[in-house]
Parts: structure tokens; sequence; C-alpha cells
């Protein structure tokens, strides 16, 4: 059953990059910058790395969002002395945040601890997908551009939904959306303008506002 899962993991993945003309694996780990496949088990089966199938042990508790946390800034540090974690967030599956490098204010990537496992990796889907290096082209999707497409999408995926925070990350910008108060994320691919939900995040529990402190 295992070696049937990873089978399947592996054409998810293969997939997944396909889809995605021009861009190429650039996130996941320093190593893996400039390309590579993602880290294992970022879109495997189970809770781990983003949950495909969220299968749970029925004792199964949550790590702390204080060890989580740490496992985050570990994770960041292996990207350079000047990247911090930011936007700490909170959802039934996994803890989210946003890495970011503190001299250029510019966002390295998106990333995750699983909340079961505690194992910290690149945020799946877009993350590992869509992130674009500059030889690819330019971008037709500006976050004006990209926003107004976000809008226009959840006006039927969520009746009364609106976008309440943004990031832009090279090939891609992501989105907070809720109605009043955040209940999930989505990102726009900025060449093709295809809408990534991101449905393996789970119920969201909490966040915090940059430099804030936790809702959980």
């Amino acid at each position: 059953m295992k070696e049937r899962r990873g089978v399947v993991s592996v054409i998810l993945i293969i997939s997944l990059f396909l889809l995605s003309p021009g861009c190429a694996w650039v996130w996941g780990s320093p190593e893996q910058i400039g390309g590579g496949p993602p880290s294992p088990g970022a879109l495997g089966p189970g809770p781990a790395g983003g949950g495909v199938a969220a299968l749970y042990e029925p004792d199964a508790r949550p790590v702390s969002e204080t060890a989580a946390r740490e496992a985050l800034e570990t994770y960041a540090a292996e990207f350079g002395p000047t990247v911090e974690v930011r936007n700490f967030t909170a959802f039934t599956q996994n803890y989210y945040a946003v890495l970011v490098d503190r001299t250029t204010g510019q966002a390295v990537g998106e990333a995750i601890v699983d909340r079961y496992t505690g194992e910290a990796g690149p945020d799946p889907g877009p993350a590992l997908t869509w992130r674009c290096s500059v030889q690819n082209g330019a971008a037709r999707y500006d976050l004006h551009a990209a926003e107004e497409t976000a809008a226009t999408f959840l006006r039927t995926f969520l009746p009364g939904a609106t976008l309440l925070e943004s990031r832009t990350f090279s090939g891609y910008h992501t989105f907070a959306y809720g109605r009043g108060e955040m209940e999930g994320m989505l990102s726009v691919n900025d060449r093709t303008g295809q809408v990534w939900v991101h449905t393996w995040h789970g119920q969201y529990l909490g966040g915090e506002e940059e430099g804030g402190r936790s809702g959980t």
C-alpha cells in the first residue's frame, strides 16, 4: 500500500509540473533553488507536507504553536541569516508562514509545518510548481490584475467572501480571503491567471498580522 501511494505521489508531482509551462523547480530547500525536485513528502499521502490525504491515528495530537515556530525558524535559517518567519498562521492541518528577507523585504517563499508531525517544508502547490526564474519571461498578471482575477473567482467559489491580504512571490500572487475574517488562501499564476485554492491547509484557526501576535 505504501509503495502504491508513493507511485501516485510521484505521478501527481510530475503532472503538476507539466501543467505549469515555463516554470522550473526553484523552491523547497537551499539545494533545490535553481532546479531539482521538491522535498520528499511535500505532496505525498497523509497529513505530512500539506495533507493530500489527511489520515490520522485516533489519538493523534497536534504539535504546539511554539514547536511549530521553532521548526519554521530552523527551516528559514537554511536560506540564510537574513531570512525570517512572518505571517504565522494556524490551520487544522498545518501551520503556515511566509519567509521574508528582512534586508530587502522580499518574500523568499511560503512554508508550512505539519501540525501533527512537526515537519517543516515548502508550502505545496504554487510554492512548488509556479515559482519561476526571471528567464521565463515577464508576468502578464501584476498584483492589481491578479486581485481582479481572484475577486471574480471568489464571487461564485465562496459568495460574500472578499480578499483580505496579499503577497507577491516569484511566479504568482497569494491572497487570504474570507467573509469578515480569514477562511482560506488562494494563489493566482502571474503568467496564466489560473487560480489555485490552498485546500491542503484545512480550516483556519488563527493567525497574526505581520509583526503581530498570534490569535491562536
